[in-house]
Formats: structure tokens, sequence, C-alpha cells
């Protein structure tokens, strides 16, 4: 598989310019708008479905401030506590707002992944108020510094994994490409 491709390329682009048929590009392209098309909404449900799920793993491990769905043999409290309630309820968010915006970036197709990309920093802010909201309305419990704390390293926590969850997903394709090719 050593064969020099230079003469077939140089014989590609010395050849006349051959249009294709009118219907056949419509139907390519028709293609191509299909596979590109979504909708702002599907990706905001679909965010939403990430979060739920991530919501109810990450509470199950990790109260936020005394709101629980289980009762761990294992749980972040013990190790996010050594270093104070403040510095809890910052590692606390990033790791459920942090883990949702992850689990997203590998969830969603590409052009998707870009609108929410686009969308930064008022999705993270969005679901970062919301779940704080909610997580007041079932009885969360804690100092109006530690909500802040909680709330900024929600949202820079989201708005950082989701840039990792991108990059480690685009890396990783063009990995298995190497590896299929």
């Amino acid at each position: 598989m050593n064969k020099d491709i230079r003469p077939d390329y140089e014989e590609f682009l010395n050849a006349a310019s051959v249009l294709p048929p009118a219907e056949l590009s419509e139907n390519v392209l028709g293609h191509v708008h299909e596979a590109l098309r979504f909708s702002p909404t599907s990706v905001l449900a679909k965010l939403g479905l990430v979060h739920l799920f991530t919501s109810v793993c990450v509470l199950y491990i990790c109260p936020q401030f005394g709101v629980s769905w289980g009762a761990s043999s294992f749980s972040l409290v013990d190790a996010f506590m050594r270093f104070g309630h403040g510095v809890c309820a910052a590692l606390c968010g990033v790791t459920l707002v942090g883990g949702t915006f992850l689990f997203a970036a590998m969830a969603l197709r590409p052009q998707e992944s870009f609108w929410l990309k686009k969308q930064m920093p008022w999705i993270p802010i969005s679901l970062s108020l919301v779940t704080l909201i909610l997580l007041a309305a079932v009885g969360a419990k804690g100092h109006h510094t530690e909500f802040m704390l909680w709330s900024v390293f929600a949202i820079a926590g989201g708005w950082m994994s989701f840039e990792i969850g991108r990059k480690g997903k685009l890396i990783s394709s063009r990995f298995f490409a190497k590896w299929a090719a």
C-alpha cells in the first residue's frame, strides 16, 4: 500500500471540471442538511435528562447541603468536609453541575454540543440556579456564603467540565479513527 499517488492526484487536478447532475447535488445537500438539523429545545431536553440522571447519582454519594437520595456506604462529604464547609460546598457544586456538563459533552451530537457551547455561560448559570432553588425547596440547609460558593463553582465547573468533555470526545474519536483505518 505504499503506492505513489502523486500522478493520480496531478491527473485529478488537471482533469476538466465535471459538475454532478443538479438532482444529485440537491439530494446530497438535503442529506447533509438533515444530518446537521437539530432542535435547541431537544438539546435542552437532553441536558435536562442528563442533569436528572447525574443529580440522582451524585446526590446518592454526595449530599448537597444535607439533601441526599439514599444512604451510600461511600460519601464524598467525608473527603470534602476535611477542608471546611466553604470548600465542601464549592466541590459539591463542581461535582453536581460539572458532572452534568461532562456527561452532556459525551452524549450530545457534535452540532448540538457546538450550539450548547455558544450558549455558555447562560446555560450553566440557569441550570445552577434552578438546581439550587430545587435543593432549597427540598430542605437544603446552609449559610448564604456556602450557597454563593456552590453557585460560583457550579457555574465554573459546568463550563470547564463541558470544555474538557468536548476536547476528550474529539481526541478519543480521532484516536479510534486512526485505529480503525
